[in-house]
Formats: C-alpha cells, sequence, structure tokens
C-alpha cells in the first residue's frame, strides 16, 4: 500500500473516530496539542497541566499565539492601573485573537481575598479548561496557582509551595498570604 494511500485511510480513521466520539461526548474530554515553547511575546511561559500555562505579562501581539497554540482564554492577575500594562489594549487584542478576556486585578502590596475566590471560580469552570493565566511577572499568578492546588486538587502545602516556587513565586509576603488564606485566617 502506498504512503498516501495509508495517509488516507489514517485520516478517514481519524474523522470517523473523532464523528463517534464527538456523538457520545468524548472528544471534548480529550487534551488539545497545546502549550508550545517558546511563546512569543511571553518573557516566563509555564505549561502547569495539559491544558493551563502560567507566565509573565501576554503582550498584545502574543494573542493570536495563544490562540493557535490551542488556548480559549486568558486570565489577567494585573491591576488595572499598572504601570505598562493597558487592559483595554490586551483585552481587543484577546477578542480580536478569538480568545476570551477575563480579568481579576490582584495587588500585589495588599491582596484580597475576594480575587482568589474569583479565579478559583472561574479556574473551575469547563469552558476556561484551555488557560493562560497572567500577571506582570508570574509571582502573583503562582499564588494564585498555589491556593488552586492546595483548594480544588487536593495538593498538600508543601507540595503546592514547591511548584509555586518552581514557577517563580519568592516574594514572601505572597506566601505568607498564600499560606494565611488556605489557613483560612485571610477570607
Amino acid at each position: 500500500m502506498t504512503r498516501p494511500r495509508v495517509t488516507r485511510l489514517l485520516a478517514a480513521a481519524g474523522f470517523l473516530s473523532a464523528s463517534f466520539l464527538l456523538s457520545t461526548g468524548q472528544l471534548a474530554a480529550q487534551p488539545r496539542p497545546a502549550l508550545t515553547l517558546p511563546m512569543p511575546g511571553i518573557e516566563t511561559f509555564h505549561p502547569v497541566t495539559t491544558t493551563v500555562a502560567l507566565g509573565s505579562n501576554a503582550a498584545p501581539e502574543s494573542m493570536p499565539a495563544l490562540k493557535k497554540a490551542g488556548f480559549d482564554v486568558v486570565v489577567v492577575i494585573r491591576e488595572d492601573r499598572e504601570e505598562g500594562y493597558d487592559r483595554q489594549q490586551s483585552e481587543r487584542a484577546a477578542v480580536d485573537a478569538g480568545l476570551r478576556f477575563i480579568a481579576i486585578p490582584f495587588v500585589r502590596t495588599s491582596p484580597d481575598p475576594a480575587a482568589v475566590r474569583k479565579f478559583l471560580e472561574v479556574i473551575a469552570k469547563s469552558e476556561n479548561r484551555y488557560a493562560y493565566v497572567y500577571c506582570h511577572t508570574g509571582q502573583r499568578v503562582a499564588t494564585m496557582w498555589l491556593i488552586k492546588r492546595v483548594r480544588q486538587d487536593g495538593w498538600t502545602l508543601e507540595r503546592a509551595m514547591a511548584e509555586a516556587e518552581s514557577l517563580g513565586l519568592t516574594r514572601p509576603e505572597l506566601k505568607q498570604f498564600a499560606t494565611e488564606f488556605l489557613a483560612g485566617t485571610r477570607r
């Protein structure tokens, strides 16, 4: 059998398999090929699951690459008034690329537990499964992810903290905030 014919047969089998999975609702559960590196316009990019990546600021010109990589949504943890951040421009670029844009401002100097609760709600929704989550440097995102790992994934604080530190979390005040939030003293 020639290679082009094998390719056509495999493609047909794949189409039939995909059609069956789609009709049974199982296709949606399959992870997409995503999370390619390097990601243009993003300084730090850390895939943390097969469908979620965390990192630093996504420049407006990086939005088409995020969409092409398989993401459906960008979740931004930056404050609207941060120097060098234009929320409207970022949102417009995301929407123009076909991405949903969710902003959850998280103040570096005085984190608000309400922002964490909102993040946990957003990241738990199935329509936000393919997400790129970012802040300016990745510190606040790593803090949010640490809390998510403990609250939603059942990780120990020690394991989640080690992952967050590997993602770049170094700020003692953010580590303390996460620890206090998880202990119930920061609500």
